[in-house]
């Protein structure tokens, strides 16, 4: 039986999440469960009243070609260990992607393992670009204007403004940047920006790890504010991962590093009738979808 969770079901799909996704937790499972995690966006699927398998749907509203389209993003699929294997998870997935065909036009989820969900009509449609500094390749500048100390509604133009060179983004409001500030806090980072003449000229995103730092999202208008953002990131740390949109060439500024492409999100057409509609266009699934396209494609979130 597939069924949206209750609130008793909260706390045993918290204690799954922290034994199979312990890899990858620190400090992301407890935020993700205190501020986003509802009931209603949560789908179980229940063999003898037990929960053996779950996952997480939640909504966005995406800018596709300056249409803006409701989309579902499916996180923290799950089946608990001892049921691995008998194919509850492809239950689950099945229902709740036939319901969500029904309610939204694509259906995004990250691709950290697509070969698992190739078979449910979902292909890699975004990757993201990693380049591997490290504190001696970043050209030195002072970084004095850095600071903690930005509004949200500040943050919010600055990547309104950035994201009009780009597609396939989501559209965020003040209360975004309110919750994210605080959701990297809990994973041991922050949200910092470049002010200049009382102006935000960028921000980075950013968690430390035991070896780098971790940048998430950088949002920068000119080489200067990219170096003073990373001058800071360098001052915690020797190493840093960068990660920026596979658009960005910043060979020229850093010739050095080593620079890795990697899979990031993929997407499922729920109704290509529509879509093909609402674009003029002729595509059958969520790749073509993605590569109607006319500006680069940029979306760093992760749910």
């Amino acid at each position: 039986m597939i069924v949206r969770a209750d609130a008793k079901d909260k706390s045993l799909v918290y204690l799954y999440w922290k034994e199979l996704f312990a890899h990858d937790d620190n400090g992301s499972i407890d935020f993700f469960f205190n501020h986003y995690w509802s009931e209603n966006n949560c789908f179980v699927l229940k063999k003898k009243e037990e929960i053996v398998s779950g996952l997480n749907v939640l909504k966005h509203d995406m800018m596709l070609n300056e249409q803006r389209l409701r989309i579902s993003f499916i996180s923290g699929v799950f089946t608990r260990p001892q049921d691995q294997g008998k194919g509850y998870m492809t239950e689950l997935m099945t229902e709740v992607l036939d319901i969500l065909s029904h309610q939204d036009l694509i259906t995004l989820l990250l691709a950290y393992n697509p070969k698992v969900y190739e078979p449910f009509g979902f292909s890699t449609v975004m990757s993201k670009k990693v380049i591997h500094l490290t504190r001696s390749m970043i050209p030195q500048l002072s970084t004095m204007g850095v600071t903690y100390q930005v509004s949200s509604k500040e943050l919010l133009l600055a990547y309104q403004k950035f994201t009009k060179y780009f597609t396939g983004f989501f559209v965020r409001d003040e209360t975004y940047f309110d919750i994210i500030k605080k959701d990297l806090e809990a994973q041991n980072g922050r949200l910092v920006a470049y002010i200049e003449n009382n102006q935000v000229m960028g921000y980075m995103m950013y968690t430390l790890s035991q070896l780098h730092v971790d940048i998430q999202e950088i949002v920068y208008f000119n080489s200067d504010t990219l170096y003073r953002l990373l001058n800071f990131a360098s001052s915690l740390k020797e190493r840093i991962d960068l990660s920026v949109s596979t658009a960005e060439d910043l060979s020229k500024l850093f010739p050095k590093a080593l620079i890795e492409i990697k899979p990031w999100m993929m997407a499922r057409l729920n109704d290509s009738n529509l879509f093909n509609k609402l674009f003029h266009v002729s595509v059958f699934n969520g790749q073509e979808a993605f590569m109607i396209a006319k500006k680069p494609l940029f979306n760093p979130d992760f749910q």
